[in-house]
């Protein structure tokens, strides 16, 4: 849309302009060429993006009219006209989603009469699916129940998928070979959905409508088609500003490339290390490659106003680890620590949001971040247990996802088989909603079979003793081939799990159950992607885990408590309009440009925040951005659930639990006046400030007279033990020395107190420090190789002092597999973070033997 001002009758004076911080001041002046602008998580990308447009209109004198600004959602748009319309010089500005862009590139198309393609009714695509799978199911008579049971959602993701990495049916007989060349084959390893794709187009193409999805594809077509229409729609806009350049996926980045071909300043705004995406196309290789593409100045927009420093310092050291990535450092803003670290316990994540209700947080400044909506159903026991409204986003609550919904449709039918076998009276409401429940079932997994089947199958049942189990077998007897086996399986399944749903616990049953049916394949058969399929067992596997400590009966009657429980806090909520504060559940990717005051992130275990192998490096660390993700979205706390037994390497890979403890210990120096703190505190903070590199909040975000006040405290300590301690003088310069806050800005001290003069116990850390030094002088020179023997992988020990050629010495603090496989964790002297290395491969030599 183009931005209207909305204070336009608003007498009153106009907004000042912010004050831009340098770097911002920076990225606004850039004016002529392309450029690409990293920003951090927390930065303010969308104020360095606004600045940029303020600047070109009212300094340079650009008209509005020749400015684009695009991003991927309403929500977004909506904030950066929120932010122009403080100034009304932008009025003019074209500011919209890149949906939006694409359509206005269809629409001048249509205007040209190069297409007669246009966008349908919002029920177009789902009435497109629904006759494609028609179609497909008739020609393909034994594939009829299967292609029921898959949904328009799901196949959506799989078509949006595609479209995303332009995966196309068909190419136009006129599309240059340049641009066939961007484009491939769908993917054909998801069972059927290739097909139903192939066939939903034959159908839309016919109809003339294009889809939401086809937008992007289509506009990209259009231009690389019809060389006019690509110079009108570039000769359209000057300034063209992407932000969240990170989530570009193939089709839009094409596109885009397009548009901009004559734009003399193309900016692209974004953070490699949230590219969180690459499910639906988005790979961090865009804005990688953009500086190359375009020849394109890069910027850096460093600070994170949002976070406290703890929360900065564990972020970096967790995504720095990544080695496809633009090499940058997050910097602090706020003190504090802000890391709270919590053992991993079922719903342990429920407890912790309770407690800081109980504090006085509002429900709506707590936000839980699963990893995967397989977590929830522990958390929303224990959130609805203790009356605690919460709202799921992107998902339903846990007991009406669909494949936790067919498992308890069938523990309703083994329930009724029960009730049959001991002459409990099957009432016609209940026998209306079991009917429901075995054609909800029948054919998940697909037995083949039909409505007629179904019918028959119904007859009598429950009446008299007749058993679903009795029926099932009845029925069997008159199939053939892969049905008659499948129904005779689901036969002997359901009268197993009749039979257990007395069990004091259940979860292995089901289990049982689950696998007998083979209902973890279908769930992967009929997913989208695997990662859905995945997903969806998760859920089938916290089910189970619901009826560890109870029975299968009982877990029935738990999840309608539940559901109940849960349907009247919905009508409480509905009676208010929905006024209720609400703890908000999600995953990073939805939270992704979100915040809130407590972020809460259960699982943080190897188990399930793990990178996998893959030949694409950056797919194998986008696990590593995910967690990242989960981490920079917390403005005051976020609280870390560990299972202290499978911690996640990304936190085990840092030496968590210590820089957690450091920051803890830093944050509550830095609330005491610097003239306070004795020798040991002032030279464990200047220790902490410069390892984690803080100098930049020391010297930018204190205030200027705590600042000089820390600075002349340092400066006084070093001269102390430079005198008393010569021989420490280069740890001491390392530590104190203030040439890495110098580098920050100018430097300010306060040497007007005599106060920061004063060290009480400076002859006690001397004392201790000398200590340290002969204990270092007694053992081998860390720097000089050891001529001990190679340790071999069945001579490790805990607490054994090695060397290696790179880091020096060190000690083995931690063991982790045998044999060949064999990983010891070392803590060496000169590093803060311990190293994992497999033994064979490490070449660590034994100093004992020296």
């Amino acid at each position: 849309m183009t931005k209207k001002n909305a204070a336009s009758n608003d007498e009153s004076s106009p907004t000042p302009l912010p004050v831009p911080t340098a770097e911002q001041a920076v990225i606004a002046d850039h004016t002529t060429g392309h450029s690409l602008v990293f920003a951090v998580a927390g930065s303010g990308k969308t104020t360095a993006m606004t600045m940029h447009v303020i600047h070109l209109i009212t300094k340079v004198g650009v008209r509005p009219e020749r400015i684009l600004a695009t991003t991927f959602t309403r929500e977004a748009v909506a904030v950066i006209l929120e932010r122009l319309a403080r100034y009304p010089e932008t009025e003019g500005v074209t500011v919209c989603t890149l949906h939006s862009l694409a359509y206005k590139v269809i629409q001048e198309a249509e205007r040209q009469g190069l297409t007669t393609m246009h966008i349908g009714d919002k029920n177009a695509p789902s009435k497109f699916f629904a006759e494609a799978r028609r179609q497909l199911s008739e020609e393909q008579p034994n594939k009829k129940t299967r292609y029921y049971a898959l949904n328009f959602d799901d196949f959506q993701t799989y078509m949006s998928n595609q479209k995303a990495n332009l995966a196309l049916t068909y190419l136009p007989e006129d599309l240059p070979e340049w641009a066939r060349q961007l484009t491939k084959r769908p993917d054909r390893s998801v069972d059927l959905y290739p097909d139903l794709y192939e066939r939903y187009e034959e159908l839309r193409r016919t109809a003339g409508v294009l889809d939401f999805d086809d937008t992007i594809v289509e506009a990209w077509m259009l231009m690389a088609r019809f060389p006019t229409h690509k110079n009108a729609m570039q000769t359209r806009w000057d300034y063209v500003h992407v932000d969240e350049f990170q989530d570009i996926n193939h089709a839009q980045s094409e596109m885009l490339h397009l548009l901009t071909g004559q734009s003399p300043n193309y900016t692209a705004i974004g953070d490699d290390d949230q590219t969180v995406y690459q499910w639906r196309g988005a790979h961090p290789k865009f804005i990688l490659a953009f500086p190359s593409r375009y020849q394109a100045t890069t910027y850096h927009l460093s600070t994170n106003f949002r976070s406290p420093m703890g929360i900065v310092a564990l972020s970096n050291l967790v995504i720095a680890k990544n080695a496809v990535r633009e090499p940058k450092t997050m910097l602090a803003s706020r003190p504090g620590n802000g890391v709270f670290l919590h053992q991993d316990t079922s719903g342990g994540a429920a407890h912790i949001a309770i407690q800081a209700i109980e504090e006085g947080r509002s429900p709506s400044d707590i936000m839980i971040l699963v990893r995967t909506y397989a977590q929830t159903g522990a958390i929303e026991q224990v959130l609805l247990k203790a009356g605690v409204a919460y709202v799921i986003v992107g998902n339903v609550p846990f007991y009406m996802r669909p494949e936790v919904k067919i498992l308890l449709a069938y523990l309703r039918l083994a329930m009724a088989d029960l009730d049959a076998q001991r002459g409990v009276p099957i009432e016609n409401e209940r026998r209306s909603e079991l009917v429901n429940d075995l054609r909800a079932v029948a054919n998940v997994p697909n037995r083949y079979l039909s409505n007629k089947s179904l019918a028959a199958l119904t007859r009598g049942l429950w009446d008299r003793g007749r058993t679903l189990v009795t029926a099932l077998d009845d029925l069997s007897d008159g199939l053939w081939g892969d049905g008659k086996q499948a129904v005779r399986i689901l036969s002997g399944a359901l009268g197993e799990l009749t039979d257990d749903l007395s069990l004091a616990s259940g979860k292995n049953a089901l289990l049982g159950f689950s696998e007998t049916i083979d209902y973890a394949n279908h769930l992967i058969r009929t997913a989208p992607t695997r990662e859905y399929g995945q997903e969806r067992i998760g859920s089938v596997q916290a089910l189970a885990e619901m009826a560890a400590h109870r029975s299968l009966g009982g877990l029935l009657d738990y999840i309608t408590q539940l559901s109940s429980h849960g349907r009247h806090v919905d009508r409480l909520a509905a009676v208010k309009q929905d006024r209720v504060p609400r703890v908000t559940i999600m995953t990073p990717f939805r939270a992704k440009g979100l915040e809130r005051p407590v972020i809460i992130v259960p699982g943080c275990n190897d188990s399930i925040y793990r990178a996998d192998a893959s030949a694409d490096q950056a797919a194998a660390e986008e696990e590593r951005r995910i967690f990242y993700v989960a981490l920079t979205r917390a403005q005051e706390e976020v609280h870390l659930l560990v299972d202290e037994n499978d911690p996640t390497t990304f936190l085990e890979d840092i030496n968590y639990k210590q820089v957690v403890a450091n920051h803890a210990v830093l944050s509550e120096l830095l609330e005491r006046d610097p003239a306070e703190w004795s020798a040991r505190e002032t030279l464990q903070a200047a220790f902490f400030l410069r390892i984690y590199g803080h100098e930049h909040y020391v010297q930018v975000r204190m205030d200027s007279q705590t600042r000089a006040r820390l600075l002349q405290r340092f400066q006084n300590l070093k001269a102390l033990l430079l005198k008393e301690l010569p021989s420490e003088t280069t740890r001491t310069e390392n530590t104190l020395s203030l040439e890495r806050y110098a580098a920050q800005g100018e430097l300010h001290l306060d040497d007007t107190d005599e106060a920061l003069r004063i060290f009480p116990d400076i002859h006690a850390l001397v004392d201790e420090l000398g200590a340290r030094q002969e204990e270092t002088s007694a053992a081998p020179d860390s720097r000089q190789p050891a001529p001990g023997s190679t340790v071999q992988p069945e001579q490790v020990r805990v607490g054994m002092t090695v060397w290696h050629a790179r880091f020096h010495s060190g000690k083995i603090v931690g063991m982790r597999g045998s044999g060949q496989n064999l990983e010891a964790e070392v803590q060496f002297a000169e590093h803060t973070a311990t190293r994992k290395m497999v033994v064979v491969y490490a070449n660590l030599r034994n100093v004992a033997d020296h």
